[in-house]
């Protein structure tokens, strides 16, 4: 996979590593390098160019932009629902006999409750398992994750269930450590994700990483 942009001397490239670092220190080029990064990834025209092999793959359903690590939230809809169809397939096909006994189960309780209940009471037979998730407030257990397991957790979320195969990260280095930075690239190599850090500053590099600096007067070095 390959990132182009007309201010790039060559593209960025993931063929040989899985992370590449961009330090853009002129703090009005990175604004703006950013801003226009979201806007595409949302959809919108912009200048950068995407492809994988010699075909040009879609920035917006390809490209995940992360610029908030403290709000990254692993039980928002978009991947809570794919949680959720997920595993009413594997009911519906490992324990189908054991789940329609649930349900009748259910069903038979709710009724024996309401009929002699002083208002006449109707209620939508349980016939599929997602309710009861939501009902249990079945979710994923982000409380005891350290910040590199939380961002390996949203990108397997994102890519199993919205298909992103490029995720772009705002200044991360910000808040790991040498160790556990190497730690977590050395997991984001092991499970093949594409990881683009885009920096204010520039720090000292991993050997997991390929880093392409543009200094304040817009030199790439």
């Amino acid at each position: 996979m390959k990132l182009g942009n007309f201010n790039l001397n060559e593209p960025l490239d993931w063929s040989d590593k899985s992370v590449n670092t961009l330090v853009i220190e002129n703090p009005r080029y990175f604004y703006s390098v950013i801003s226009e990064m979201i806007a595409q990834s949302m959809g919108d025209d912009g200048s950068f160019m995407l492809s994988e092999g010699l075909e040009t793959v879609s920035f917006s359903r390809t490209v995940d932009v992360i610029t908030d690590l403290f709000s990254i939230n692993l039980n928002e809809k978009r991947f809570q629902n794919g949680i959720y169809r997920e595993l009413s397939e594997i009911a519906t096909h490992d324990t189908s006999y054991q789940i329609m006994e649930l349900y009748s189960r259910i069903n038979s309780e709710v009724s024996e409750l309401i009929s002699d209940f002083r208002w006449d009471m109707s209620f939508d037979e349980l016939n599929e398992i997602t309710p009861l998730f939501k009902a249990v407030n079945l979710v994923v257990d982000e409380e005891s994750m350290t910040l590199g397991e939380k961002i390996i957790t949203y990108m397997e979320l994102s890519e199993q269930f919205l298909n992103k195969k490029l995720f772009v990260i705002v200044n991360m280095k910000s808040c790991m450590d040498e160790r556990t930075l190497n730690s977590f690239f050395k997991d984001v190599n092991y499970r093949g994700f594409k990881l683009l850090l885009i920096e204010s500053k520039d720090s000292e590099s991993t050997d997991y990483e390929i880093k392409t600096i543009i200094d304040n007067d817009l030199c790439q070095l």
